[in-house]
């Protein structure tokens, strides 16, 4: 009879011990496994391959032209309300017969006001000689829904933009494509003069140009221009 409560006394002991075991590996923090698709992805490399693979391109006066543009490759943030703001493109225009080309420097700006800046004029420098250029605003336009949302059209007026070009030569085009190799970050400058209001500060990468001239170039060569 003792026998037989020692070994019930030593069956309970070991049931306890094997439940306090269980308890504890439950208890135990799983390991998750890493997520590699959460990380964040890496900003884009603006160099003349990227624009190459961004460059769109569509046809005009009926079929007689091909314009290769840049208007996708590179997107910049509004930083302020307080100046304005923007991007530039590049575009080429080739027509079909005679493989003429004419590029254009395309600016969108964008600016929190009650008027139109008029940006029609651009300053620029080349071969340390200050040059000016006239500008053509092609489009304009207004918008006070996004001023709204934030309260800013009570107090400054609507957000309102400009698209404005202007033209470049031949020669003025491929020498700055072709220092695109000696510095693959670096840009065109120039400044946005307005007949009311502040100055804009615009810029266009060389690797941009570059990319441009490229795809123009190789399309000519393919229909024998």
């Amino acid at each position: 009879m003792k026998i037989i409560h020692q070994f019930f006394f030593y069956l309970v002991i070991a049931l306890i011990l094997h439940g306090c075991s269980s308890t504890s590996t439950q208890d135990e923090p799983t390991a998750l496994p890493s997520n590699p698709s959460s990380s964040e992805p890496s900003e884009p490399t603006l160099n003349k391959a990227h624009f190459k693979q961004h460059i769109i391109t569509k046809e005009r006066d009926s079929g007689k032209t091909i314009v290769f543009s840049t208007i996708d490759g590179f997107k910049k943030e509004k930083v302020n309300d307080r100046r304005p703001w923007g991007e530039s493109y590049i575009s080429v225009a080739v027509d079909k017969e005679t493989g003429d080309t004419a590029y254009q420097i395309n600016t969108i700006v964008k600016y929190k006001s009650h008027k139109f800046h008029l940006y029609r004029d651009v300053r620029y420098d080349s071969n340390n000689e200050t040059k000016f250029i006239e500008a053509t605003i092609l489009e304009r336009k207004v918008d006070c829904l996004a001023a709204r949302k934030t309260g800013a059209a009570r107090r400054t007026g609507c957000y309102l933009s400009e698209r404005v070009v202007f033209n470049l030569g031949k020669e003025s085009i491929t020498k700055l494509s072709d220092s695109y190799s000696e510095s693959p970050e670096a840009q065109l400058r120039y400044t946005m003069l307005a007949r009311s209001g502040p100055t804009y500060l615009a810029s266009l990468y060389l690797a941009e140009i570059a990319a441009l001239v490229e795809v123009a170039d190789v399309y000519k060569t393919s229909q024998n221009l």
